[in-house]
């Protein structure tokens, strides 16, 4: 039995201040770092499974459903996207941050992401008319004001997935995460061979919210008061309010780019470009996710030990890079391989592209741990001002890189993401136990560890004949696991980073 379940059982749900017991998490100090690294390893193990899911699940569906019911949904897709930036307000984020909050506070912030939910649900059924005008498709009407449903489902289950973060139960939500997928996968195979066609597509869509909802609701026990008036709400939707000012400028930046590749150079040139951005951010979301996932709460429950926050962070820091970086030094060898194999010849414009988004992901490795910072310090307004500084950099970036194409647009990027990271490191530490020389400490060993890879694997890809491409990639791989077994061998150091990856926090 989880330690809330049991809580809530003892308190035998009386009055809403005993609840307020339910929200602390000062047992989880003790052997923090133990249940970090295994949380770690059951969210990388959960996305492994997702992702191999939701990968088959699309092979199978891509046989047995046209083109055009992927269009379509594609087509509402694009819109529910940025709907989605709004509906949670950033308030579970709220709730699993704050070192304090009561049984009030979230129940109030449940209802609130509620309301925001049936607001959202309702807009987004109401552009139904507009996005079958503007595709001229009156299919995406029925599909759009369907869809709409699944932001109101999802808001009655924000809170308690929530919870469960904040208590880092991870297994459950891995659980929940794994069981929602499957679900969505089983009902959309089915309906498809039903002949429901893009109606399938939907069903995932909702099947997966709705068996979401249902087993948050089982695996967190808590359940919200009617309760519409608390204390100091106004901290609290100010951190929510701006989360999503900040996820609103990421989302234009991150968008910017393909905006105005598209304009300027049409669909092919932009083809190319998002193709690679694409392919490089698949395996790297895998890697940060998992890791971002495990380090925003547990260093939230840190917030006022500075010793600890700062070596748990600058750990979990090394370990996001000693998997990320020799991955993406890897890609940048094999980028031609990399693009042949998974695309296919006809992409083969996408290489130069790819090959300088890797060093632009070289540096974000280490960009988005700020994030865990900024959170866990309460620091969302900081977040918002520095996405907006970046924002204007990198849209200033692409104009010039803009007359160059695809390529151009891909060397400001990686420019701009470059100049930033030591500005963007400094601003986000500032006012945090964390400092540049300590993360610069604990950095320098991946960065050789990835370098040494890399002085071995280049040479070797560059020797090897063109028409051997497998072999030559066996043989790169093979020189880059080498020289990293030996780096391992003969640097004490380095093997102990390695072999206690699991003791990123042991001070008590």
């Amino acid at each position: 039995m989880s330690t809330l379940t049991a809580k809530l059982r003892s308190l035998g749900y009386k009055r809403p201040e005993d609840l307020d017991a339910v929200f602390d998490t000062g047992y989880l100090k003790d052997g923090l770092g133990s249940r970090a690294a295994k949380g770690g390893v059951i969210v990388f193990a959960s996305q492994l499974v997702k992702f191999i899911s939701q990968t088959g699940s699309q092979v199978i569906l891509a046989r047995l459903l046209a083109p055009a019911d992927f269009g379509l949904i594609a087509m509402v897709v694009v819109f529910s996207g940025f709907m989605n930036l709004f509906q949670d307000m950033g308030l579970t984020m709220a709730t699993i941050q704050r070192k304090e909050i009561s049984h009030r506070q979230v129940s109030m912030l449940f209802w609130i992401n509620v309301g925001i939910s049936l607001l959202v649900a309702g807009i987004f059924a109401g552009l139904a008319p507009v996005l079958a005008i503007f595709y001229d498709e009156p299919l995406v009407i029925g599909i759009t004001i369907v869809l709409s449903s699944s932001f109101i489902i999802a808001g009655l289950s924000a809170q308690h997935l929530a919870i469960l973060r904040r208590h880092m139960r991870y297994r459950a939500i891995a659980v929940i995460e794994i069981a929602s997928m499957i679900a969505g996968v089983i009902l959309a195979i089915v309906m498809a061979l039903y002949g429901f066609g893009y109606w399938a597509l939907v069903g995932f869509t909702l099947g997966q919210a709705v068996v979401q909802m249902v087993m948050a609701w089982i695996y967190s026990p808590w359940r919200p008061g009617l309760i519409f008036k608390a204390e100091d709400m106004g901290g609290l939707l100010k951190f929510g309010g701006n989360m999503t000012a900040f996820n609103v400028t990421n989302y234009f930046t991150r968008n910017a780019d393909n905006l105005m590749l598209g304009a300027t150079w049409g669909a092919a040139v932009l083809g190319f470009y998002s193709k690679a951005y694409a392919m490089l951010l698949l395996p790297l979301k895998q890697i940060n996710a998992p890791i971002s996932a495990v380090a925003v709460p547990a260093l939230s429950r840190l917030q006022d030990e500075p010793e600890r926050f700062s070596d748990f962070y600058c750990r979990m820091l090394q370990v996001a890079s000693y998997v990320s970086m020799p991955i993406i030094i890897m890609f940048f060898i094999l980028s031609e391989e990399a693009v042949l194999i998974l695309l296919g010849e006809q992409w083969i414009e996408s290489v130069p592209i790819f090959h300088v988004l890797t060093i632009l992901a070289l540096g974000q490795t280490v960009q988005n741990s700020t994030g865990w910072v900024m959170i866990a310090y309460n620091r969302t307004g900081r977040m918002f001002k520095w996405s907006i500084i970046q924002g204007s950099c990198a849209v200033a970036a692409f104009s010039v890189g803009l007359n160059w194409g695809g390529y151009g647009v891909a060397v400001a990027a990686a420019i701009c993401g470059s100049v930033l990271i030591i500005p963007g490191l400094a601003y986000a530490y500032h006012g945090t136990p964390v400092r540049l020389s300590a993360v610069w400490k604990v950095l320098i060993r991946p960065i050789i560890f990835t370098f040494v890879i890399f002085a071995a694997a280049y040479p070797t890809r560059n020797v090897m004949q063109d028409n051997m491409m497998f072999l030559r990639i066996l043989m790169t791989l093979l020189a880059g696991a080498g020289a990293a077994a030996l780096v391992v061998l003969f640097s004490k150091q380095m093997r102990q980073d390695l072999l206690n990856i699991k003791q990123v926090l042991k001070k008590k």
